[in-house]
């Protein structure tokens, strides 16, 4: 009985963890801090690197590699901003 209760218990917290991190994510990203966003996304890609979730660390993976590319994108117009301006 007790192994039922903790196979049903585990993937619930397992879930709330994640989902929390994914929340801390979003409001970084809505605050602008990129590293916070960053850090965040790491710790779900180990988070499920080590529990074996492929499912978790492809989407913080992804997550990543999206924010990533487009905080570089912004960095390159801004920047080129600032050029044509000068």
């Amino acid at each position: 009985m007790l192994v039922l209760l903790c196979l049903g218990v585990i993937p619930a917290v397992q879930a709330q963890t994640y989902d929390k991190l994914w929340k801390q994510v979003e409001q970084a990203e809505k605050k602008s801090l990129p590293e916070t966003v960053i850090k965040l996304t790491g710790e779900i890609y180990q988070k499920g690197e080590k529990e074996k979730i492929e499912q978790a660390a492809t989407a913080a993976g992804q997550s990543l590699n999206d924010y990533v590319v487009t905080a570089v994108y912004q960095r390159m117009e801004r920047e080129g901003q600032a050029e044509g301006e000068q």
